[in-house]
């Protein structure tokens, strides 16, 4: 095959052929084989590649998020956050709107509310418990300086009764953080919000006046926990 494509070329139906005229046909012909091998090797990284978000929605891998009524108001609609894979669904409080950060990231926030509430799933290898993970979550000994106070409790959630657990850490800054896991097999699914403080007119820090509104959505978001 190679001998016919080389006759096919003009200068080479010389006789005799030059051993220039050899020399470049021969790189004409290495230089196609080597375009082919890397062509192969672009197409099969492509091949290789991670899926996109949309491809792991597609495969129900990701969240899935639909309208329902809301839990405190069964006239208006709400937000709702599924994964099927695990039975999993929440329902955000009124007004409170879910959007999605990347595939494993949601986060439920109310406009003029500094106080989102992310939504992550970690993994739970060692199929630790709820109140296992206060324990990990505050163990023993020396704390941050900057934290004046931490509690934990084991708070049962939704209909079934699920048990979560729920660290509450309060910042000499007036700022109050809250961490909620909730182990379901070899995976966990993470709730965040923190609530910052705000500086009042002696120059001291003071709790946030949103700080009852946004404890009371994070625990109406929990209550709607279904497993």
């Amino acid at each position: 095959m190679i001998k016919n494509f080389l006759r096919r070329i003009l200068f080479l139906n010389r006789r005799p052929v030059s051993t220039r005229d050899k020399i470049f046909a021969s790189a004409v012909v290495l230089f196609f084989f080597v375009a082919i091998i890397l062509g192969l090797l672009i197409f099969n990284s492509k091949q290789a590649q991670a899926p996109s978000d949309e491809e792991v929605q597609q495969r129900g891998f990701s969240y899935e998020t639909k309208t329902t009524s809301c839990v405190d108001d069964p006239q208006a609609f709400c937000d709702k956050v599924l994964r099927p894979e695990y039975s999993f669904s929440v329902v955000a409080p009124k007004d409170w709107m879910v959007s999605q950060l990347n595939s494993q990231t949601m986060k439920i926030s109310k406009e003029g509310l500094d106080c989102p509430v992310t939504l992550t799933l970690g993994d739970n290898e060692n199929y630790v418990s709820a109140s296992g993970w206060l324990g990990i979550l505050n163990p023993p000994g020396k704390k941050d300086p900057l934290v004046r106070l931490t509690t934990g409790e084991v708070r049962h959630l939704g209909v079934k009764q699920w048990p979560a657990a729920i660290l509450t850490t309060n910042g000499e800054f007036e700022n109050v953080k809250k961490e909620v896991y909730i182990p379901k097999g070899n995976i966990v699914f993470i709730f965040r919000s923190e609530v910052k403080g705000l500086i009042d007119a002696n120059n001291n820090f003071a709790p946030s006046p949103i700080k009852p509104e946004c404890e009371a959505a994070l625990d109406s978001l929990l209550n709607t926990v279904q497993l």
